[in-house]
């Protein structure tokens, strides 16, 4: 018996659909809860860290040193937290990636691991820029800073370059570090994304669902390469 080819092709519309549809759920649940962190629980602490700044200037004569360092601590630790939630809700939904789109979230994220970690950062872009769709340039955007997460966690790398080439037909991201490797990756590959080790899995889920491909290249010692190969559509920007 024939395949039916039009319900095969069919069925195929349908799965990317509802995965576009669950993807840009999954952003927006994102982007509300980064939204309310910094509109509500940022403010609620700057607010308290405010009070217990203003107290201890209008009682610079504190009876003992033991409270004073008390206060002291407690406003460091409220700075400390407010930074954290800060970040926090940065990584949920950075803002840039809805107001400037990918390249300069891009070009965010480098900057992040430079200030966050002391690893040294690059940026290359070549050929004509083009735009993919909003769900296409977030799941982009999910696995190359999964790949710096795991940079930052895992490689003890002083440096990494991000590099982005446009092609006729495809765009290759590339994230290459200096670190430690992971060793006997091809043996282990299949034993990490089942475990979802390295957060491996949720990018060749991520890469899956916009039709790209990813190969991971890592040797002991001699660092990592991964590289993301997504079709473009359209024409260039």
């Amino acid at each position: 018996m024939e395949p039916d080819i039009y319900n095969v092709q069919n069925n195929e519309n349908n799965l990317r659909l509802y995965v576009k549809q669950v993807t840009l759920a999954q952003e927006e649940e994102r982007l509300r809860i980064a939204r309310e962190l910094h509109d509500s629980t940022v403010q609620s602490l700057i607010a308290i860290l405010h009070q217990s700044e203003n107290f201890m200037a209008k009682n610079q004569n504190l009876s003992t040193m033991p409270y004073t360092r008390f206060l002291l601590q407690l406003t460091e630790q409220l700075k400390s937290v407010i930074r954290e939630v800060r970040h926090l809700s940065s990584n949920l939904r950075p803002s840039i990636l809805d107001h400037l789109g990918l390249l300069p979230s891009l070009d965010y994220l480098a900057e992040e691991l430079r200030k966050n970690y002391g690893i040294r950062t690059s940026l290359e872009i070549k050929g004509p820029l083009h735009r993919f769709q909003p769900e296409v340039e977030v799941s982009i955007f999910r696995i190359i800073q999964e790949a710096l997460n795991n940079v930052a966690r895992h490689s003890e790398a002083s440096r990494v370059d991000i590099s982005i080439e446009f092609g006729r037909d495809t765009a290759r991201f590339m994230v290459r570090d200096n670190g430690i490797g992971i060793s006997g990756f091809p043996e282990v590959k299949s034993i990490l994304l089942s475990n979802r080790k390295l957060g491996l899995a949720g990018m060749f889920e991520r890469a899956q669902l916009i039709n790209a491909e990813i190969v991971l290249e890592t040797a002991p010692g001699e660092g990592t390469v991964i590289y993301i190969t997504v079709p473009i559509p359209g024409e260039p920007a």
